[in-house]
């Protein structure tokens, strides 16, 4: 969770620095970021180039999904700043960006912790009913 605080001091500085004296995110870009990342297909792509960049076909391909499709969700990941890209010559190559992968791992801490807590309520509660 450290890296995640970093980032958003970071963030704050920049904005700083460019005459914003604070930074908020509108209930729109929130919106429009967690409708991005509530996809499973574009989660995927995320986990995918976690351990690096690749290529639009290298995508398709792990994603195993038509290139019309495939190409759609990596336009709406880049479109919300989520991922990356270069061209060289006919290629796209993507990479994710640093703070996202901070992001699903916080995400991933939540519903673990959330799950954990849903699991252990559950047992609570199948432990209560038996001494009913």
């Amino acid at each position: 969770m450290a890296r995640s605080s970093a980032w958003i001091d970071r963030t704050i500085e920049n904005h700083a620095r460019h005459g914003d004296s604070h930074v908020k995110i509108s209930i729109d870009q929130a919106s429009s970021l967690l409708k991005a990342l509530a996809d499973k297909s574009r989660l995927q792509i995320i986990d995918f180039l976690s351990d690096g960049e690749r290529n639009s076909k290298e995508i398709e391909d792990a994603l195993g999904k038509c290139q019309s499709t495939t190409s759609q969700h990596l336009k709406l990941l880049v479109e919300t700043e989520l991922l990356s890209f270069r061209q060289d010559g006919l290629k796209k190559y993507y990479k994710v960006n640093a703070e996202v992968l901070d992001f699903v791992a916080a995400l991933n801490a939540l519903v673990g912790k959330i799950s954990k807590h849903k699991i252990n309520a559950m047992a609570a509660h199948e432990i209560k009913d038996t001494l009913l």
